[in-house]
């Protein structure tokens, strides 16, 4: 679970499958609960991609994710 967004404002994070396994064991990536990710309430980030990642960043609006 990513940290409390009012904790991270103008933040970003970038999160990485190091171990080239999410195609088999996936990393859900989420907000606490409550808050937003792109715009959805209590939304979520799926890697399910060997060696995937995503940039999330924190705004007043919540978690916004971004695929580099």
């Amino acid at each position: 679970n990513l940290p409390a967004v009012a904790n991270y404002g103008g933040s970003a994070l970038y999160i990485i499958d190091s171990k080239s396994n999410a195609g088999t064991n996936n990393i859900t990536v989420a907000v606490q609960s409550g808050e937003k990710m792109d715009g959805e309430l209590n939304g979520i980030v799926l890697i399910n991609a060997d060696n995937g990642n995503v940039l999330v960043t924190a705004t007043a609006d919540g978690w916004w994710s971004f695929n580099p």
